[in-house]
């Protein structure tokens, strides 16, 4: 009764060491690359593809359209006289290199040449194993805290440094306007004669006033106008800008936006 026990127990022990032994097939980006030259040289890129193919599928490897493994064969001509080929294969993880191989085939048929790749790639091939140890490149995913730097810094801003240079400027103006107004408001001062039999004019203070009054407003148009400038340039502005407005006669604030 013991034996049975213990044999009830180490079948499922059995397979799983089984399904342990049986390696899965491990994948490769395969790229072959042909520069004979000619009419030939897609037919033959094509026939090196599909023999590499063959190779790998019986090495237990699978030839994938995207990976971090990439086997590289490249077939060329090494003299001028294209009478030598030229094979190089290549082996690399994530852009690393992990194994190469290069050799030559002089005078030889495609058969031979064909030969000669599949001898390379097997060369190149009992690196895999090395390659499979390897730990795979961990992507980071961005933290909650990134995402809120970069959601903060693509928000539309109303204005940039034109904008700010505008702000300013017509904070200039709209002082200019007030002094102006106070001169303009002071008007003529006037004493009395020493005699006391009349008044005498001391000073005016209406034309500097007034000139005041008029360069601040064009100084705050031009503020103005460099904010409207700057709305407008910029295209992902949203909402209302608040810019000051003056006159000869007024003082306000006018609304800039977009709606």
């Amino acid at each position: 009764m013991l034996w049975l026990v213990i044999v009830g127990f180490s079948i499922p022990a059995l397979a799983a060491a089984q399904e342990r032994d049986e390696a899965s097939p491990q994948e490769v980006v395969l790229k072959v690359v042909s520069n004979i030259g000619g009419d030939d040289a897609l037919a033959l890129q094509a026939q090196v593809r599909g023999h590499v193919t063959s190779q790998l599928s019986d090495l237990a490897i699978v030839a994938a359209p995207i990976g971090e493994v990439q086997l590289t064969v490249v077939v060329d001509w090494r003299d001028e006289a294209r009478t030598t080929y030229a094979i190089a294969v290549a082996l690399t993880h994530d852009g690393e290199p992990i194994a190469e191989d290069q050799r030559s085939c002089k005078l030889c048929s495609s058969a031979q040449l064909f030969e000669a790749v599949e001898a390379s790639v097997a060369e190149v091939a009992v690196s895999m194993p090395e390659v499979a140890a390897l730990p795979q490149p961990k992507h980071k995913p961005v933290s909650a805290e990134r995402r809120t730097q970069v959601d903060e810094s693509d928000k539309p801003r109303a204005l940039t440094g034109l904008g700010w240079g505008g702000v300013g400027v017509v904070g200039v103006g709209v002082g200019v306007i007030i002094g102006g107004a106070v001169l303009w408001a002071k008007g003529k001062t006037t004493r009395l004669s020493p005699q006391g039999a009349a008044w005498l004019e001391v000073r005016n203070y209406r034309p500097p006033g007034i000139a005041m009054v008029a360069t601040g407003t064009a100084i705050l148009v031009a503020g103005a106008v460099m904010i409207s400038v700057n709305v407008r340039r910029n295209r992902r502005a949203r909402g209302v800008v608040f810019v000051p407005q003056g006159g000869q006669y007024s003082v306000g604030v006018a609304a800039v936006g977009r709606f």
